[in-house]
């Protein structure tokens, strides 16, 4: 959904405002079927759960399909 907006490797990814503003379409339609979900982290939680907690490593030489990713383990 973000290779729009995000991914840069591959020359046949459009990256132009129609592109842009498709991918951000489906992104806002994806958080407005979320946000009516009854399920949430307990607020003192919330924090401690952000993907800014974790390091992306970079894959752009070594992945077909993304430049970053993120390791759990």
């Amino acid at each position: 959904m973000q290779k729009a907006i995000f991914e840069w490797r591959k020359p046949m990814i459009p990256h132009s405002e129609d592109a842009v503003q498709v991918t951000q379409h489906f992104a806002n339609h994806f958080i407005s079927q979320a946000r009516k979900s009854p399920n949430r982290p307990p607020a003192d939680k919330v924090l401690d759960n952000l993907i800014y907690n974790y390091s992306p490593t970079f894959t752009g030489k070594k992945s077909k399909s993304f430049e970053e990713v993120y390791i759990f383990s």
